[in-house]
């Protein structure tokens, strides 16, 4: 839209609008996947052992859900039950 202003004898006056810009469009670059990090819990980090039986309970998790034939599922479930079979393992 143009802008208008007003002079001192009381008209109005156009001035030409600013051509329009446009961003030139953004490249599309694959976002990559999360690795596995340490989380915060109780506002504590993890230690790297901590990391590791985290890792072990995903894979479990995991592989319950691909021996279930990758359907719908109780993904809490598979990874309470991961967790237990991760800490029995270490017991």
């Amino acid at each position: 839209m143009p802008r208008t202003t007003i002079n001192k004898n009381g008209g109005v006056t156009a001035a030409p609008a600013a051509p329009a810009t446009q961003a030139p469009p953004a490249e599309e670059v694959p976002t990559p996947l999360p690795q596995s990090q340490p989380s915060m819990q109780d506002g504590r980090q993890d230690t790297g052992l901590d990391v590791a039986r985290e890792e072990r309970i995903r894979r479990a998790a995991y592989e319950a859900y691909v021996l279930r034939g990758e359907g719908p599922g109780d993904a809490v479930q598979d990874w309470l039950q991961a967790e237990a079979e991760v800490d029995a393992r270490k017991g």
